[in-house]
């Protein structure tokens, strides 16, 4: 004769402490998640084609400028062949500092149509350029000490019409003499104007908070769930 059926044990469920703790790392990580998908990509996109520019503003990139004499006694600007495609103005300014707009325009000309392939950036002053226009005339002796003022579509390079010459061969660029086939070699040129997006303040503000709030949360879920499976055994 058989005995009354006997029931399957029942396996206890997870202590309310456990599971409070559980739901606290889960949560926690959710927004670790969710902080890392709203700031994360856009982030990481923006920095991998600007770099650090893309976060903070940086120096754009510029050509040296430097000076010989032509045979007339005329000032002569180099930049070089790389710079030379990409420069948009040439001018001279009296009276202005650092590549400001202060001062007076002493002469100036503006890109009007395209360059010689093989032109090397080089501008007597006072003479335009093929591709060019003078749209501010030089009237007179340049003074000591102006100012040159070489452009691209958006950065510029100033410099300081320097009261000495170099020698044969030689462009004086900043107070040294370089000679001219370094000079040119080590052109830099202009940094691009295109530049990425900035990366959109709420998204990435949202995104960082949600990872900080996540990262709290998950540091105070993750020793209850240690502590509480612990109680258990």
């Amino acid at each position: 004769m058989s005995g009354p059926p006997v029931a399957p044990p029942v396996r206890p469920g997870p202590a309310p402490g456990l599971r409070g703790a559980v739901t606290t790392l889960v949560v926690g990580l959710a927004l670790v998640l969710l902080g890392a998908a709203l700031a994360g990509p856009r982030v990481a996109a923006v920095v991998g084609e600007a770099g650090v520019c893309a976060m903070a503003p940086c120096r754009p990139e510029v050509p040296s400028v430097g000076f010989t004499v032509a045979d007339g006694g005329a000032p002569v600007v180099h930049t070089g062949p790389r710079s030379a495609q990409q420069i948009e103005t040439v001018e001279v300014r009296a009276g202005s500092d650092d590549g400001t707009d202060d001062g007076t325009v002493l002469w100036r000309v503006d890109r009007a149509g395209a360059v010689p392939e093989d032109w090397d950036g080089s501008v007597q002053l006072g003479r335009t350029p093929a591709g060019f226009r003078e749209t501010t005339p030089l009237t007179g002796p340049l003074p000591a000490a102006a100012e040159v003022v070489v452009e691209s579509a958006c950065a510029r390079s100033p410099a300081t019409l320097p009261a000495g010459t170099a020698g044969a061969g030689q462009v004086l660029a900043y107070g040294e003499a370089v000679p001219y086939e370094q000079f040119l070699a080590e052109d830099t040129g202009f940094s691009a104007c295109s530049a990425p997006p900035p990366p959109r303040p709420g998204n990435v503000l949202l995104g960082v908070v949600l990872l900080l709030a996540g990262a709290v949360v998950t540091l105070v879920g993750l020793p209850q769930v240690l502590a509480a499976r612990r109680g258990r055994h």
